[in-house]
């Protein structure tokens, strides 16, 4: 009898120990997952864009998990297509699923579009490259790790003025909220400087030809030609201007920094001036970096460091919320946190939000030579 009982109580001992051990081994599974959403051009005509974001995205996800595997985190990615419309759709999704936070991509018109959305469901929408003037405190769950084209358009107006003594331009703009709205603030800060447009073009995003919107600037009285819009437009204008006899300076945006640039504009991209937020080499740089190269086998390019920085910001806040996650944190909290987080040194510069929502990262200009991106000076 007295030794069915040692048996008995070995084997509930034994039981026990097992269900402490798979209690503590599924301890991630009895806490809520930390949802983060992505809307992203993942196809369509800026999908090099979404699938730039999405490295640095997944980059930032796969460190933090390293360093803290104890806090269940699931990215959900949507593709908007490159469009308005299809994001909006993608952020209805969104909504039902209720992440604290979604990271959006570089194009303004979408971000505009799904902004209401965010504002309705109190969800934090992080931007990494969409820079309209008008989103500047749109919204109390707006932020983006990218200058607004406030800042982008004085920085290439006074540049162009007092750095390069360029003072009359013709304008090649892209007809959609980023291009009017970089357009406008440039040329404000250029003719407030001195400077004389001589023409101010507008084309469609669907336009692969541009003959006819070039042939509307008088070349003869241009000192330069300022191109505004994506590199899959912005290249192929640069290699037509060439074509066409224009010899002249050609100036562009921080989009200009993209090897899909270089790839339409052939020869025509050497030295094509643009500016671009200073790097920092402290914080997050030199650790990007490697790991980027070591995860993808190439170099950065365009909107990785940004998303990395997007998604790590987010990820260390709800990390410092939610500690043993005992709770969990929502739009409402993780807005109120952003607004009062102090200066973070990320991969692609220092990142501090201010009442609008906009960071002001230091701009330097740069230039295109031997198919390389480098600094101007």
């Amino acid at each position: 009898m007295k030794k069915g009982i040692l048996i008995t109580l070995g084997l509930l001992v034994l039981i026990l120990i097992g269900v402490g051990v798979y209690r503590n081994m599924n301890q991630q599974d009895d806490k809520e997952v930390i949802k983060i959403g992505a809307i992203l051009p993942l196809s369509g005509d800026f999908a090099e864009y979404g699938k730039n974001d999405k490295k640095g995205i997944d980059l930032a996800i796969e460190h933090f998990k390293e360093l803290n595997p104890e806090i269940p985190i699931e990215i959900i990615y949507e593709d908007n297509k490159g469009t308005a419309k299809d994001a909006v759709s993608a952020m209805k999704k969104m909504a039902l699923i209720k992440p604290v936070a979604i990271i959006d991509d570089a194009i303004s018109s979408i971000t505009l579009s799904i902004l209401p959305q965010c504002d309705q469901n109190n969800i934090v929408l992080m931007s990494t490259g969409a820079t309209n003037p008008k989103l500047s405190g749109k919204s109390p769950y707006f932020f983006r790790v990218w200058n607004s084209d406030l800042e982008e358009g004085l920085y290439t107006a006074k540049s162009l003025i007092n750095d390069l003594n360029i003072y009359n331009v013709s304008i090649l703009y892209l007809n959609s909220d980023y291009g009017q709205g970089l357009n406008s603030a440039f040329s404000k800060s250029y003719s407030d400087s001195g400077g004389n447009i001589i023409s101010s073009v507008p084309y469609d995003v669907e336009n692969k030809d541009f003959k006819n919107e070039i042939n509307k600037i008088d070349l003869a009285k241009t000192d330069g030609i300022y191109l505004i819009g994506y590199a899959n437009q912005t290249g192929i204008i640069c290699k037509r201007l060439r074509e066409m006899g224009y010899n002249g300076a050609i100036f562009s945006t921080v989009a200009t920094e993209d090897k899909e640039f270089l790839k339409l504009a052939g020869s025509a991209a050497e030295g094509v001036i643009y500016p671009f937020a200073a790097q920092d080499t402290g914080g997050y740089y030199n650790l990007f970096r490697q790991k980027y190269i070591d995860k993808y086998h190439e170099q950065p390019t365009i909107l990785t460091d940004v998303g990395f920085d997007a998604t790590l910001i987010i990820l260390n806040l709800i990390k410092s919320h939610v500690g043993k996650l005992d709770e969990q944190i929502n739009g409402e909290e993780l807005k109120k946190m952003l607004k009062n987080m102090p200066p973070f040194y990320g991969a692609s510069g220092e990142i501090k939000f201010d009442e609008n929502g906009d960071v002001h990262k230091k701009m330097v200009l740069k230039v295109i030579r031997n198919n390389q991106f480098v600094n101007f000076n």
